[in-house]
């Protein structure tokens, strides 16, 4: 396995609690949603593998679905992140935990100039959609394993500086591995560029305030669920830096927590989807944070 160079800060010993504010029950058509940002004082939200290639934008109460953006002519594989920049959204087709080999990874790039339209339904026609396909660099073997034993599964992205940033969900081991490939259309070989110990939480999403903090989504398989907020210095994402983790009420509490996006420099929102365990059964819900960094 190639493995990254450079020294890691590790988590405080101790980890604060934090409750975020439950703002509401989201709309049924995102009983499953896997990634989510902040646009135009709206959310922007999609939905994991197997349900419509479609964004659903709402208000900031979750509650009010204003628009459906349908992506024509594409297919919802294993969707599970969502970036952007000024110009584009990148929607992540790369859910990897059947099997682990899946040579069809991409990141569809939809330009944002096409969702000025009013009307309740968008249709983005095929040829507008970018295709950044990709496989890891250090991936030497695509032979099937176990369903989610997988170390190349990935539902956390970002963009920064014309680079997507890609965060395991590390089922294999206690390590989730950031790798990088360019923001534009082609085929690549992520780059491995560093890596993050976690422990038992598994990756489920990032997302980046601008300025300072790298903040990154969790859970584990007996129900915890956390945030790794990675202090950022200079001009590049790194997992280098301080790393501050915090501990949330369990899943039986929130929901299975699968999306974060910042909306200023310390607030934003965090969203869960549907959750049935034990007996208890929870809707898909929004979140508001507000984390003291």
């Amino acid at each position: 396995m190639l493995m990254a160079t450079t020294q890691q800060v590790f988590a405080q010993p101790t980890i604060p609690f934090y409750q975020p504010v439950k703002k509401a029950a989201l709309p049924q058509e995102l009983e499953e949603v896997s990634g989510m940002l902040y646009w135009q004082n709206k959310l922007v939200m999609l939905n994991d593998g197997n349900n419509a290639a479609a964004l659903y934008i709402t208000d900031t109460s979750g509650i009010k679905l204003l628009q459906t953006v349908v992506l024509a002519g594409i297919e919802n594989k294993d969707w599970e992140a969502l970036a952007q920049d000024d110009r584009f959204f990148y929607i992540a087709d790369v859910g990897n935990n059947k099997s682990g080999n899946r040579k069809d990874l991409v990141i569809y790039q939809v330009p944002k100039s096409l969702l000025n339209a009013k009307t309740a339904v968008i249709r983005i026609p095929n040829i507008s959609i970018g295709r950044i396909r990709f496989s890891y660099a250090n991936q030497v073997s695509f032979a099937a394993e176990k369903d989610n034993t997988a170390q190349f599964d990935c539902e956390a992205m970002l963009v920064h500086n014309q680079q997507l940033h890609l965060f395991t969900k590390n089922w294999s081991g206690q390590t989730s591995y950031h790798y990088t490939i360019p923001a534009k259309p082609g085929t690549y070989k992520a780059a491995l560029a560093g890596q993050l110990q976690t422990g038992d939480f598994k990756i489920t999403d990032a997302s980046w305030n601008g300025k300072n903090w790298l903040l990154l989504t969790a859970y584990t398989k007996q129900g915890k669920v956390g945030l790794f907020a990675i202090q950022q210095h200079g001009k590049t994402i790194s997992l280098k830096g301080n790393v501050r983790q915090f501990e949330l009420p369990s899943a039986i509490q929130t929901g299975q927590l699968e999306s974060v996006c910042f909306d200023s420099n310390n607030t934003g929102w965090l969203a869960t989807e549907a959750f049935s365990a034990r007996g208890f059964t929870l809707p898909q819900t929004l979140y508001r944070f507000m984390l003291p960094l």
